[in-house]
């Protein structure tokens, strides 16, 4: 079952297998007792054993599971690296460091390899999205398009709910939010809308990973409905900021597809990607992607939608062409797996500084 990134794997570093972007790890020459811990996801609950040094953990194609993080640097008494994908983290803990490491442009190397070049259609829908498996943010932006723009998006939506995952259909306490949400319960609660014959069960990225579906290539702009969009958060009395932005091939398959993104995740997503050298200069404001407050984020890219369906397919198409195409060229040019290279190397030169 191909995979964006191999299956978790945990050992000490001298018997690390060969994982793309990780060859350096074969490279390392310090006395300290190494233990990896690659590629963890949150059904990953297993614990770190005591007696190593320094623990590298990777996260990469799920956000950084904070607690289980937490809770092993407790446990054992060496220094843990968490290596993610993104910037923003919470630590003050003396022995957690989270530390910046790229593996999004693997990820868009292998959509290339296993879909080729791109696909060129007609975009004659102003808006997609992607429901699949239901989660509370995932309904405010899925429901807010079909109620006011349905002609014209492009949706997927799939009866895939879990209360946990909407927590357990609980309000938030803003209006706007909320009546999003009790709509979605009354209107599309249960309902399926699909576009092709892509199967929900086809769970292997060299499926799911394909970026020329129809509601990246026939659209002119893609909210990505983010796995993961808690930014600020408070547990016990203690507020931070959750480690990211954490992005997945959803955000990715837009910028191979040279449509215009507006990500539906946690803040600074906008952000980070253009520090990797992406631009998305689409002629609306994009303050929101600052806000790290996960109810007043949505709610503003919720009234966003209001905005743009007042907007004509052809001034859409014309606002938003130079980003995305520069984006797309970003990509293939091979100039976006440069800098994140590039990224990476100051990240592993901060690492051999403390091992």
């Amino acid at each position: 079952m191909p995979m964006f990134y191999p299956n978790v794997w945990h050992g000490p570093i001298d018997q690390a297998p060969d994982i793309p972007a990780y060859s350096w790890l074969k490279q390392i020459k310090s006395s300290a007792k190494i233990y990896l811990a690659l590629g963890h996801n949150w059904h990953q609950t297993v614990a770190l054993p005591d007696g190593y040094d320094f623990y590298f953990v990777s996260y990469h194609i799920e956000a950084v599971n904070l607690d289980w993080l937490l809770q092993q640097v407790n446990q054992v008494t060496g220094t843990i690296v968490c290596l993610y994908d993104g910037e923003d983290s919470p630590s003050d803990h003396e022995r957690l460091i989270f530390l910046p490491f790229f593996y999004w442009h693997v990820q868009t190397d292998l959509m290339l390899k296993w879909f080729g070049n791109p696909v060129l259609h007609d975009r004659n829908y102003k808006f997609s999205t992607v429901c699949n498996r239901v989660t509370q943010s995932k309904i405010w932006i899925t429901t807010k398009l079909l109620e006011v723009a349905a002609a014209d998006s492009l949706i997927v939506l799939g009866n895939w709910i879990e209360d946990k995952n909407v927590h357990n259909w609980q309000l938030t306490g803003n209006a706007v939010l909320d009546q999003l949400t009790n709509k979605f319960r009354k209107k599309y609660q249960g309902k399926e809308i699909r576009l092709d014959n892509f199967s929900k069960t086809q769970t292997d990225h060299s499926a799911s990973g394909n970026p020329w579906m129809p509601w990246y290539t026939d659209a002119v702009i893609h909210f990505s409905n983010e796995s993961f969009h808690y930014s600020y958060m408070i547990v016990d009395d203690k507020e931070f900021i959750h480690p990211g932005p954490y992005i997945t091939e959803k955000t990715l398959k837009c910028l191979v597809a040279g449509t215009a993104l507006v990500p539906a995740g946690q803040y600074h997503i906008y952000k980070i990607l253009e520090k990797l050298g992406f631009e998305f200069d689409y002629g609306f404001d994009r303050y929101w992607d600052n806000d790290a407050g996960n109810l007043s984020r949505f709610q503003q890219i919720v009234r966003l939608i209001d905005d743009l369906k007042n907007i004509s397919l052809t001034d859409l198409k014309e606002a938003v062409h130079k980003s995305s195409k520069h984006n797309q060229n970003h990509i293939l040019s091979g100039n976006f797996y440069n800098v994140c290279e590039s990224k990476n190397q100051s990240s592993l030169k901060f690492l051999n500084s403390i091992i």
